[in-house]
């Protein structure tokens, strides 16, 4: 709720190995190594938090406001369906890369997940440490630099793609202007917010001019410099 509050942290230093009253030197050298560096750490109370708060509060904002609505979504799902159940609660400060690598290898073992959904899930969690160090929430080498994703996992399936002649046999079965929708996304290979961002004024002189993009109904620009360019309508869709 925005005050800052005292917290008891918990640090595992090793395995529990005897039951006597007095803990092996080695415990008690560890202990001494380890409250050395959280004495001598210049890391302000308010950059302390888990990763759940991280993420919650700063990381999907950030993201919300800086990239395009579907991206923002894409990340906003990952972290909850797949990420938030296993690293919420954990210290964003105390975050190491056999970590990382244990919560990607859990999330691949959890489902049928394709290669590329495995690769986003990596990519969220290292786009939240950079952001973290570039507002010093977290100092040290990004901890999902040197993860790999599942080898195993399944390759994306090839998507299917019209004959000409099936195109022109569907088009002949359509009413309008359901018929000339459908040549739009056959013929000019648009995404799909493309489509619905056309106007009339878009297509002059044989191109069509790509100008916005709609998503859930939230106007925005292309999506790259490329897709503003010209599209040649060949001559099937301009009839």
């Amino acid at each position: 709720s925005g005050n800052i509050e005292r917290k008891r942290v918990s640090h595992q230093l090793g395995p529990v190995t005897t039951r006597g009253k007095r803990p092996p030197a080695d415990i008690v050298n560890e202990a001494g190594r380890h409250m050395a560096a959280v004495n001598s750490g210049t890391m302000i109370a308010e950059r302390i938090v888990t990763i759940t708060d991280f993420a919650e509060r700063v990381f999907l904002p950030w993201i919300e406001q800086h990239k395009r609505p579907s991206t923002a979504k894409g990340y906003r799902d990952i972290w909850e369906d797949h990420l938030k159940p296993l690293c919420g609660e954990v210290w964003l400060k105390d975050t190491r890369t056999f970590r990382v690598q244990g919560w990607l290898n859990q999330v691949a073992v959890a489902g049928t997940l394709s290669r590329n959904t495995l690769k986003h899930n990596k990519s969220v969690v290292s786009g939240m440490f950079t952001l973290a160090k570039q507002q010093d929430y977290f100092r040290g080498e990004n901890p999902a630099r040197d993860t790999a994703i599942d080898p195993r996992a399944a390759e994306p399936q090839e998507t299917y793609a019209y004959s000409l002649d099936e195109l022109q046999t569907i088009i002949s079965l359509l009413p309008e202007p359901a018929a000339t929708a459908f040549a739009v996304a056959a013929y000019m290979g648009l995404r799909h917010g493309e489509i619905q961002g056309l106007l009339w004024e878009n297509y002059r002189d044989g191109e069509m001019y790509v100008s916005r993009s709609i998503w859930n109904g939230r106007i925005g620009e292309p999506k790259t410099r490329k897709g503003r360019a010209p599209i040649p309508v060949i001559r099937q869709l301009a009839e």
